[in-house]
């Protein structure tokens, strides 16, 4: 696996190299065009960086990139067709992990169990899946459905030295992938999140350079799709690189402030992950509501919780029926689509620090197994996973908060000993008051989870575009 090397190796050498990066959306955008990756960048002066983007997002953008000396021209728009879409759903549910189990029994949106007709499919995609030379083989098949045309003509004109795809699984990468290996143009492949390998991301058309999050992810990489450890270069998490700055912060009085928290009382977060995931959410909120309202812990405590921007009316729902509860939901939907995960949503440098300054300023953070874990783990606040539904008797498995921290990139996390999973109300109420009497318990469990998940905080975005960079160079040599 490659190492990243320092920043003087990424010089180029032999003249201008053309750099085309497909930017999916605007979270995409605000990740990895972070401070320190366009600094490295604007030293590299005999490099041209042109930025595809969205055709309706390009004055917006133009506005962000041009200035720090990026190109931007609009990439051809075109939804996904039936078949591309039926090709997706068919890598995706190829993928031999116990989390595609899960989803092909809750349904991608949380309405419960597929339809009859894509459930079989699934599954039967779901066993054979486990064969991955029949994996390879459907691998081949459904990239015929992919229209790679779209991008002939920006090839054939700008005539890049090396491609990157800030995703291997969104349908425009996927065509982007496809369209660059057909002319021979190198190309670099990004992971997401710790998830897309075991969940979402089949690799349909491997890139020729990988690189990922970490050394689990890599580990998933290699194992799941056999991508070659070799050419996978572990960059770490740019968006984390904010957390590495404490001048970024919120202090604690102007934190408290500004969410109308009592400063003389512990702070308990939770971090929602919304009723698609989570279906007895508001059963979870409402034991945590009671246990504060009720004195039931060992210190006066407060709670807040913190919403997915995608589910806009439970702030107020939730304001009615549990009256004083502090609700902070992030985050604007662009446009005037208002599906909640179709919608382009907005978080500002402001929505990054207010999260980082909940997490940072919280005596106790609870969710049931989202990302969130390792912002929080940046923070060494203590965790607590919740793995039961509230005061809800769910009977079912596949629609229990239980199943969520069983998904595979949870496992390896669960292992460091950093979030403590808590099954009853009793265990609840027994790791709060350990808790809050002793912030400093788990604490080397904690920071295992970043040096496995996250690394080297605030150096993620700079490491990002030298192996960038390196790529190109090596690449066009």
């Amino acid at each position: 696996m490659h190492k990243v090397t320092p920043l003087h190796a990424t010089a180029v050498s032999n003249g201008v190299k053309t750099l085309l990066i497909n930017v999916f959306d605007y979270a995409v955008l605000k990740n990895v065009f972070m401070p320190r990756f366009s600094a490295v960048f604007a030293a590299a002066r005999e490099t041209r960086c042109i930025v595809l983007i969205p055709a309706s997002k390009r004055e917006e953008f133009s506005e962000l990139l041009t200035p720090l000396g990026f190109e931007v021209i609009a990439r051809p728009q075109k939804y996904a067709s039936f078949w591309e879409t039926a090709a997706l759903f068919a890598a995706r549910n190829s993928i031999p992990t116990h989390t595609t189990r899960q989803l092909q029994e809750e349904g991608i949106d949380g309405s419960g169990r597929l339809p009859l007709i894509k459930y079989v499919c699934a599954r039967i995609l779901w066993i054979f899946g486990h064969s991955y030379v029949y994996r390879a083989l459907l691998k081949k098949f459904l990239l015929l459905f992919f229209d790679a045309h779209l991008y002939d003509e920006i090839l054939i004109q700008h005539k890049p030295d090396l491609v990157v795809a800030t995703s291997t699984y969104a349908v425009d990468d996927i065509r982007l992938l496809k369209a660059s290996r057909t002319r021979r143009i190198p190309t670099i492949g990004m992971t997401k999140s710790w998830d897309n390998l075991t969940s979402k991301d089949a690799l349909l058309v491997p890139p020729d350079h990988l690189l990922v999050h970490n050394d689990v992810v890599a580990a998933e990489a290699s194992f799941f799709h056999r991508y070659p450890r070799d050419r996978i270069t572990v960059v770490g998490v740019p968006q984390f690189d904010w957390y590495a700055d404490p001048s970024f912060m919120l202090s604690r009085e102007e934190f408290f402030s500004r969410m109308g928290l009592d400063p003389r009382k512990k702070l308990i977060t939770y971090t929602a992950m919304g009723v698609w995931l989570v279906k007895h959410e508001r059963d979870i909120i409402r034991t945590l509501y009671r246990l504060v309202r009720e004195n039931r812990l060992s210190q006066q405590s407060q709670l807040l919780v913190r919403f997915h921007p995608a589910y806009p009316d439970e702030k107020r729902i939730l304001q009615t029926e549990f009256p004083g509860l502090v609700v902070d939901q992030p985050g604007v939907p662009e446009g005037e689509e208002r599906d909640a995960w179709k919608a382009d949503w907005r978080f500002s440098t402001d929505d990054v620090r207010q999260l980082a300054s909940t997490l940072q300023h919280s005596d106790v953070v609870l969710n049931c197994g989202s990302t969130i874990i390792l912002d929080t783990a940046c923070f060494d606040t203590p965790m607590i996973g919740i793995a039961f539904d509230g005061d809800a008797r769910e009977r079912s498995y596949w629609a229990s908060a239980a199943r969520l921290f069983e998904r595979d990139h949870c496992k390896k996390v669960l292992e460091t000993g950093g979030v403590r999973i808590v099954h009853t109300e009793e265990e609840l109420v027994k790791a709060l008051d350990s808790y809050l009497d002793d912030p400093s318990l788990d604490s080397v469990g904690r920071g295992k989870i970043v040096a496995q998940q996250a690394g080297s905080l605030g150096k993620a975005s700079e490491h990002l575009a030298r192996a960038i960079l390196l790529t190109a160079e090596t690449e066009t040599t």
